[in-house]
């Protein structure tokens, strides 16, 4: 009868009784390619995908350049016609160039933390961008974001940059929350480790946190100076 490591599924090979996989660690062996999942796995798969769910809806709501403030990612979703003129904007226009980079640096470092999330096997990750902020992947959404709004601040009107800079401010906040959502159940799960993690390493941020303010309320303070920043020019 074929043998399977318990935690990834790889089959072990013939006459080999003390197995440690080499691909995620696990030293369990199982004759099913997968175990049943147990009461606890099923219940974290489904938290992970409401986290994504609400992570997406957060981005959707971010307004992009010449399509209005309040249809955003989401108008662009709905009408394929508005893909020629914004993907123009967003590669080619001399107007827009700071955002582009910005927007260009928030992709790469949210491309970057989503591999080591995936290498990490469901494991708390320690090393690379996660050793700079604890939740690298929202960073780099946010830096994202914030280059896609200030398109928006170099293109649009007035009114039209101050909403586009509030909306941030809201995904800002959203994305602060599941942050910390997903702290507490890592902090029940991983305890002293993850709490030691947690003393070392910046929050979303990678700007250390005063230790007599929230984590999160010092977020918001860095992302109000961000906007405050984007607003001058536009005064």
């Amino acid at each position: 009868m074929k043998k399977y490591c318990a935690g990834c599924g790889k089959e072990v090979p013939e006459g080999v009784d003390k197995w440690r996989c080499p691909s995620c660690g696990s030293t369990k062996i199982t004759t099913l390619p997968f175990e049943p999942w147990s009461a606890d796995k099923i219940a974290r798969a489904c938290r992970h995908a409401v986290e994504a769910i609400i992570a997406i809806f957060l981005f959707i709501l971010q307004p992009v350049p010449a399509l209005g403030v309040f249809f955003g990612l989401s108008l662009l979703l709905s009408y394929p016609d508005f893909w020629g003129l914004w993907v123009n904007l967003l590669f080619f226009s001399k107007i827009l160039i700071l955002g582009r980079i910005i927007t260009v640096v928030g992709f790469i470092i949210f491309l970057i933390a989503c591999v080591q999330l995936l290498r990490g096997n469901g494991k708390p990750i320690t090393t690379g961008l996660y050793s700079m902020v604890r939740h690298p992947q929202y960073f780099g959404i946010l830096i994202l974001t914030l280059g896609i709004t200030v398109m928006c601040v170099q293109w649009g009107m007035y009114w039209n940059a101050v909403e586009a800079l509030r909306i941030w401010l809201i995904q800002v906040s959203g994305y602060i929350m599941l942050a910390r959502y997903e702290e507490q159940h890592l902090i029940k799960e991983y305890e002293k480790e993850y709490q030691r993690y947690k003393q070392k390493v910046s929050f979303i941020f990678p700007v250390p946190c005063p230790s007599k303010i929230p984590e999160p309320c010092f977020s918001i303070i860095l992302a109000l100076i961000v906007v405050s920043l984007c607003v001058l020019p536009i005064l």
